[in-house]
Formats: structure tokens, sequence, C-alpha cells
């Protein structure tokens, strides 16, 4: 089995790159991690990534063709490089990498939400023409939807808050028409809970309120994506599988 790292267009087996020791984590509701140690490498090294969050992906089953490229395999993990932990004593040197996966964009990011805001009257004293604009605050409602009147709430599920949240996430890759660092998948979360008054939260820390709703959904991200997808499940919608205990 044929285990490679890709980063920055250059791709190479684990041995390759001089990496051993490779782990996965994966969290729900958090951020996966992927490590692994440059054993015998120079602490005052140049590390092989750059810049410092350089994204990279794990690849298993690669099999190199006649022109020297990669082909087929599974997506195993993809990340951005979050530290570089430098290892000495007297008789060895070393560094330990630590990749994050997806979660770390919700990590990161301040949620805020969007409101059409009123601006003027298009014609003087005839509320009817009134204008809106969009403005965004950090400062909101959670379960609030879009409307153009402050007497008009209109409610919207946790899973809608979700989407919201992840929305607001990759609104930084949109805006800039980048490649996006995961996708939106299944999310099944349907309750309408009270409003929640927040200020200055992450998109992370929104998808745990929404969830403290619905204790038996997970999170995960799908990494056989390009780009991962992201999925948020509660147990009474998940497919049943069968295990072989032999194989556990």
């Amino acid at each position: 089995m044929n285990w490679t790292i890709a980063c920055g267009g250059t791709e190479k087996l684990v041995a390759d790159w001089s990496f051993s020791q490779l782990k996965r984590k994966l969290v729900s509701q958090g951020q996966d991690e992927l490590t692994f140690v440059a054993d015998g490498t120079a602490t005052d090294a140049a590390s092989p990534f750059t810049p410092f969050s350089s994204i990279i992906t794990l690849w298993r089953d690669r099999q190199l063709d006649s022109s020297g490229d990669w082909t087929g395999g599974t997506i195993w993990f993809v990340g951005l490089i979050i530290q570089i932990p430098r290892r000495g004593s007297p008789d060895a040197e070393s560094n330990a990498y630590k990749a994050a996966g997806p979660w770390w964009y919700l990590d990161t990011r301040v949620f805020e939400k969007t409101f059409n805001i009123f601006d003027h009257l298009a014609t003087p004293g005839v509320l009817s023409s009134a204008v809106y604009v969009q403005k965004s605050f950090s400062h909101c409602f959670l379960n609030i939807g879009p409307s153009q009147a402050f007497s008009q709430f209109n409610m919207i599920t946790t899973g809608a808050q979700i989407v919201e949240a992840l929305n607001w996430a990759l609104k930084p890759f949109a805006d800039v028409s980048a490649p996006p660092p995961f996708q939106i998948g299944n999310v099944s979360p349907t309750l309408l809970p009270p409003f929640t008054e927040v200020r200055d939260i992450t998109c992370a820390e929104t998808i745990h309120k929404m969830l403290r709703w619905s204790p038996d959904a997970v999170t995960w991200f799908d990494y056989t994506t390009i780009p991962p997808t992201f999925h948020c499940v509660a147990r009474a919608d998940m497919t049943a599988v069968s295990l072989d205990m032999s194989q556990t």
C-alpha cells in the first residue's frame, strides 16, 4: 500500500519525505488532526512546507504510472500545517508536524449574521418605497432568518443555522472566487429552538450551540471528495452498519 503526501504540486511517498509515525485523529465537532515526525532532521532545518500554513493531502493506495505521475488511490486527509514542534537533545534531533482539518476554518472565523437593514425611503413619506441594504453583525440572534422588518422575525431551524455558519466560514473564498477548503453535504437537524443572543462567537461555537439541542448528532468531514465534504447527521438519520467483530 503506497501512502503519499502532496503539497504545492509536489507529491512523494511518505518515506521519501523522510516522514514517519503518521497518525490521523478524527473528532466530531472539532479539528481533525494529522501528525507525523521527521526523525533525524535538524531542529533548525527549513520546513519542506512553505509557507507555514500550506495545505497538504494524504493519499493511500496511489500508483506511479509510466510517466512518473501518481494516479488513483483515495484521499485520507486534507488540512493545513499549524504546528512544527522542533525537538532536540544531545544525541538526536527531529521535527514534528501537525496538520488541522477543515474545522480549523470554523474555529478561526468569527460568525456574523447578515440582515436587511432600512436605509432610506426612495419616495419621502411613502413607507412602501423603503430601501434596505444588507449589513453583517457579530452581535446578533441565532435562529433568526432574513427579514425586511424588525417586527417580522423568520425562525430558521438548527440545521439552517449550521449551514449559515458554514457559508460564512466559506465567504472569504467565495468573495475572491478561490477554491473552498470544504463543501457542505448532509445537515439533518431540523429543530426550532428559542432565539439566542450572541456576540463575537466563532462559526464553530455557533454549530456547538445548535447541536446542544441534538445531543445525538455528530459531525464529520468526508475526505474522499474534493474538497472534503462536511456532514452533520443525527443518529436516527444514519444508516445502520454491521461489523465483523473478528476484524475489529
